[in-house]
């Protein structure tokens, strides 16, 4: 896999944010706030391929991505953040 179509993948898992989850949906010349959400959709990415949770809501409720998560990103829904 390229770059290219890594970063074409999570901007494809980023669209599949609903619009109130803002932090998916930066402003393109904010080039930090796309890398942070890039960050966020390759956990998503993760959880897809890995467990098979496809639903973007069912994905989201397993990111655990803090400053507290004890360096847990995501989880497979056996366990709570």
């Amino acid at each position: 896999m390229s770059y290219g179509t890594l970063l074409r993948t999570l901007d494809g898992l980023r669209r599949e944010a609903p619009p109130s989850f803002k932090s998916y949906h930066p402003h393109s010349s904010d080039l930090e706030a796309v890398n942070q959400a890039r960050a966020k959709a390759f956990i998503h990415l993760f959880l897809k391929v890995r467990f098979g949770i496809a639903d973007f809501d069912s994905r989201q409720e397993n990111v655990c991505d803090g400053t507290q998560d004890g360096g847990v990103d995501g989880h497979d829904g056996r366990r709570r953040c």
